[in-house]
């Protein structure tokens, strides 16, 4: 039975498990180092982030802050008889309050209002404490028909807040101030909408570096942190602009919060992607290693059992005690090899061969003795039949079959006198005197069907196996069985002179080729064949040139002629049988 493959892995189990995790670690590197560009791209982008919302802003308030002062102007104009009533009669509360109405229509972030004469002095004030020093300068510079002073903060207990100022003149032709304060709620939204995740908006002072006015969380009085940027903060501006007609610039600063949680989201979301692929790439060891074990132990069944399968195989076709063939075997094969003959038309020989007095042998050294003598004689005879084809057995207690195909009688029976000579080497002492020998019969034929004759040739093959225990023993018998003109005796030795390797000649050509029989017979130790001419002198080995010419035959260095129907019928098998 033959051996099964195993199927082996490109890889150990260490290197692919190594292979594993440096793919991993891999992975990890690529994942950190995507996090570290997609870092470096968030500071790219804030600082182009922070340009365009400073610049958006910017436009905002100002146009915020222009947009409120034209409303003012035109609430002046509009409601000029409602102020002038109020300015008359300063405590009219229903002209007061019909007032504040109005403004809070026009104005959602109005706090309160002011009404200045043309002295400077306070007409009509809606809440204590708006008209600060700063106010006043604004007042005074606004009735001498001068600029407003530039837009700043001012504090009050209701809240920071800027003033705008609007100066008319009344019907009596005098040129007084009407002013309002607004929150800066307003503002501060618009900083809020326009600053990006990463980015904190704030309106500084332009006369006191660092104060902050303004956050989008609302003035100075709400924010959580210090109300003036540090030193650190300030060299580390993303941008800036200044609001104009005002004492505000806008600057954009890193959110450190925001940038702490995206860098905690990037860090975290990297960990647990590293804790999913080392996760996964354990569990993948794991699962292989399983695999691996798996298969180890199926594949260690699948060999246990065909070990077995082996053994029993071996036990069911051979014999335990010689390691030859049993019986039943040689039967299937002596079936196999009479129709492979039948279809080649070539001669097969069949050989029984029995040890010359074992049973007193085997009494007088005994059951294991007698083993070892079968041993020895088995081992022997295998050692004479080596060609692939050839089959040796032991069909019974000191009887062994041979079946030789593709081999004339002459052959078979040169097989076996080697065999004997190796036995004689052996020199067994038997213990009726000499040593240990075998007879053998020979049978050989040419089937022309490959069914109903192994019966034939076993049964002739004994028979001249009988004759030559009759004959004294310690010899072989052949019989060459013919289908049309019947069995023809052969003589256990031909009589043609034996020849050195090399010593007769050719006259004329040489042998087609080695054919497959004759380099077999040459791998038996019978010699190198050569072609004998008659009266011819000098030796020539078969070589591959012309054909066989007639008036020669193929003789081998030891002595055997086989017949001359077997070697013409390997030359016309020479085309097919190479």
């Amino acid at each position: 039975m033959p051996d099964p493959q195993p199927q082996l892995g490109l890889l150990s189990a260490t290197q692919r498990n190594l292979l594993i995790v440096g793919l991993a670690l891999l992975v990890t590197i690529f994942f950190v180092l995507e996090a570290w560009h997609d870092h470096d791209e968030v500071q790219s982008r804030l600082i182009s982030d922070a340009e365009r919302a400073v610049s958006l802003a910017r436009d905002e308030i100002v146009h915020y802050v222009e947009d409120q002062r034209r409303q003012l102007h035109i609430f002046t104009r509009d409601r000029r008889a409602l102020i002038e009533a109020l300015a008359a009669n300063p405590d009219n509360a229903e002209s007061r309050q019909a007032l504040k109405d109005r403004l809070a229509d026009c104005f959602p972030e109005v706090l309160s209002f002011s009404l200045i004469d043309a002295n400077g002095h306070e007409r009509v004030v809606d809440s204590e404490g708006l008209v600060t020093a700063s106010s006043k300068e604004n007042i005074d510079a606004l009735l001498r028909g001068g600029s407003p002073l530039p837009l700043m903060a001012h504090a009050h207990p209701g809240g920071y807040h800027v003033n705008l100022m609007n100066p008319w003149t009344t019907s009596s032709g005098e040129r007084e101030i009407f002013f309002i304060s607004l929150s800066l709620r307003r503002m501060a939204r618009i900083l809020e909408l326009n600053q990006n995740l990463g980015l904190k908006l704030y309106l500084l002072r332009v006369d006191d570096p660092g104060l902050i006015d303004l956050s989008s969380d609302g003035s100075r009085l709400d924010l959580d942190r210090p109300y003036r940027l540090s030193s650190g903060e300030l060299a580390g501006l993303h941008a800036r602009r200044a609001i104009p007609d005002s004492r505000w610039e806008l600057v954009a600063i890193p959110d450190e919060e925001a940038l702490a949680a995206m860098t905690q989201g990037i860090v975290g979301g990297l960990l647990r992607s590293g804790i999913i692929l080392w996760l996964v790439a354990w569990m993948l060891v794991l699962l292989l290693n399983s695999k691996e074990r798996q298969l180890a132990a199926r594949r260690a069944a699948e060999m246990e059992l065909l070990e077995s399968n082996r053994e029993l195989y071996q036990r069911a076709t051979h014999d335990g005690l010689t390691g030859l063939a049993n019986r039943p075997f040689m039967d299937d094969a002596l079936q196999r090899t009479l129709r492979h003959a039948a279809r080649e038309r070539t001669p097969i020989s069949v050989a029984m061969i029995d040890i010359d007095h074992f049973k007193a042998y085997n009494d007088g050294l005994g059951h294991l003795g007698g083993d070892e003598c079968l041993r020895q004689v088995a081992a022997i005879l295998d050692m004479s039949c080596q060609r692939p084809d050839d089959v040796v057995g032991r069909v019974g207690g000191e009887e062994f079959m041979v079946i030789l195909p593709d081999t004339p009688l002459e052959i078979a029976i040169t097989k076996l006198e080697l065999a004997q000579a190796r036995l004689a080497q052996r020199a067994m002492p038997h213990p009726r005197g000499g040593v240990v020998t075998f007879s053998a019969g020979v049978a050989c034929l040419v089937p022309d069907q490959g069914q109903g004759l192994a019966h034939t040739v076993v049964e002739a093959a004994d028979k001249a196996l009988y004759r030559a225990k009759d004959a004294g023993r310690n010899r072989i018998e052949g019989i060459e069985l013919g289908q049309a003109s019947g069995d023809q005796a052969k003589p256990g030795r031909l009589t043609q002179p034996p020849l050195e390797p090399g010593q007769l000649a050719v006259a004329g050509g040489e042998c087609a080729r080695k054919c497959r029989r004759c380099v077999q017979d040459q791998q038996a130790g019978l010699g190198l064949p050569v072609l004998v001419g008659r009266g011819q002198a000098d030796g020539l080995e078969m070589t591959q040139s012309e054909p066989i010419e007639t008036g020669y035959e193929i003789r081998h260095a030891a002595g055997i002629v086989p017949s001359a129907q077997a070697c013409r019928a390997r030359v016309a098998r020479a085309e097919d049988d190479p």
